[in-house]
């Protein structure tokens, strides 16, 4: 053989070491592996993942409580705009009413605090939280007692010669005492009610005319 012919086949059996050396050193990496794997997880690796486990589920039972509880009252403040709303409209039928029987626009009408439902369309007395009966209408004379309340606040005005009823229809929820002044300011959705939750508030205000 000739130098270079040599040299050529040390090359070829340096090349053939080489790749065995590669891959007896890859077969021994993956036995590690496999008996590092096997040895299973220690005591901390264990508390460490409990807890990341349970940061992660309060937090989504906090953002369910949280989203449930605004869904609610979501709900009973839709509800309370009706309820307004009917009142308003129940007292605008009582003045409608006299007209058409002849009688004066505003009798029955006077100053003060009243309550109103449509079974008894007329301003009475007595206590404003209202009930449901079976057939899903709002009143006062229902079995099921609900967590609203509605009180109409009639104030007697005067323009010139004409005579005008200034009408609040307020409606509470979350709580049992109304507030004494009704504005925006005073009768929000959220009111402060210590020692208990908060207390909510709905209203609208419109002023009636003689005819």
């Amino acid at each position: 053989m000739s130098f270079f012919e040599n040299l050529s086949w040390v090359f070829s059996a340096c090349s053939v070491l080489n790749r065995f050396f590669d891959t007896f050193r890859m077969f021994c990496m993956r036995a590690s592996f496999q008996k590092k794997s096997q040895k299973g997880f220690s005591f901390v690796e264990v508390v460490i993942s409990l807890f990341v486990l349970s940061i992660g589920f309060v937090g989504v039972v906090n953002l369910a409580t949280t989203t449930l509880r605004n869904s609610f009252l979501q709900r009973d403040a839709v509800i309370a705009s009706m309820l307004v709303q009917e009142g308003a409209e129940l007292v605008y039928n009582v003045r409608d009413t006299n007209i058409a029987q002849g009688h004066a626009s505003f009798a029955g009408m006077s100053g003060g605090s009243y309550r109103i439902s449509s079974a008894n369309p007329t301003l009475g007395s007595g206590s404003y939280q209202l009930s449901m009966d079976t057939n899903g209408i709002y009143g006062y004379s229902g079995s099921n007692q609900t967590k609203f309340s509605r009180k109409i606040i009639v104030e007697e005005t005067l323009t010139g010669s004409v005579q005008k009823r200034k009408i609040t229809s307020v409606v509470i929820w979350g709580g049992s005492t109304f507030p004494t002044t009704i504005d925006t300011a005073h009768c929000a959705k959220s009111i402060p009610n210590p020692p208990g939750p908060p207390m909510h508030c709905s209203f609208a205000q419109t002023e009636l005319q003689e005819n």
